[in-house]
């Protein structure tokens, strides 16, 4: 998670978006990492992204 928030700093949407794929597939039940990924398909506007991920908090 660390390493995600740092790249979202520096302005690495791409590189924390992949890290937190990274830790999704390791913990899939990760809160902190679906909350993150949750806010960067919204602020993308990738709305598809933003309904999965709701369903799977919801699973």
């Amino acid at each position: 998670m660390a390493q995600a928030d740092a790249a979202l700093v520096a302005g690495g949407v791409a590189r924390a978006e992949t890290l937190l794929h990274q830790i999704l597939e390791l913990a899939p039940g990760r809160e902190e990492a679906l909350c993150l990924l949750y806010r960067l398909c919204r602020q993308q506007n990738r709305m598809q992204a933003v309904e999965a991920l709701v369903r799977r908090v919801w699973r």
